[in-house]
């Protein structure tokens, strides 16, 4: 399995060049790693995710730095830092289990939304539980919901459960030139550790950004 680096992200995003310099083939396979789901994640959030309250216990999410850039979504009551990951072989592998990571090579980023895509990266079995139920195999986000990124608004339009081998074959979720679009990427993994066969694909609007 391929791992992918990481590395905190903050207001430096002003000084990246308008896309990413590195930009993958749309037409490359894809792959959302794990191929297999590791056992149920411990209940105890880390400081910087808050645990979906009907899939694991709670504890309180302390205040993020001042340099660093927030996810969140009110009405799931998800707020994460956002990490920055480093794509390797066209393989998506978020490197920890509880955190959530933007695509640092691969489409846009905060400073230059209106331009490109952004891709966002999450395993369930940690922040993505807030995105979906994995005991009903539903998504929990829906169209309208409204995700912030820093200082930008997004408008949900799209969530779909879709096979893992689509995913991975199809040039449109992974196109990086499309001006003001946000995917959100996570997995159905199964409750209590096995293969995962759906990724979950969640598509949002730029709807305003700060001046």
């Amino acid at each position: 399995m391929t791992t992918s680096r990481s590395k905190p992200l903050a207001k430096a995003f002003g000084v990246l060049a308008a896309l990413s310099a590195v930009v993958l083939v749309a037409a490359a396979l894809w792959v959302f790693t794990p191929d297999t789901a590791p056992p149920a994640a411990s209940p105890t959030a880390s400081n910087e995710t808050r645990r979906n309250p009907n899939q694991g216990s709670t504890a309180p999410a302390q205040s993020p730095a001042a340099d660093q850039l927030v996810i969140s979504i009110d009405r799931l009551g998800f707020s994460s830092v956002l990490d920055g990951m480093v794509v390797e072989n066209s393989v998506v592998d978020p490197p920890t289990q509880d955190r959530v990571y933007l695509l640092t090579n691969h489409g846009a980023n905060p400073s230059t939304a209106t331009q490109g895509t952004m891709f966002i990266a999450m395993h369930s079995a940690g922040p993505g539980d807030y995105l979906v139920n994995r005991s009903t195999k539903t998504i929990l986000a829906r169209p309208g919901d409204v995700v912030r990124v820093g200082d930008l608004s997004y408008t949900v339009d799209s969530a779909k459960l879709i096979d893992r081998q689509q995913v991975s074959a199809d040039s449109e979720i992974w196109d990086p030139y499309q001006p003001g679009k946000l995917v959100l990427i996570t997995c159905m993994t199964p409750e209590g550790g096995g293969h995962i066969e759906d990724n979950v694909i969640i598509t949002a609007t730029l709807t305003s950004a700060a001046d």
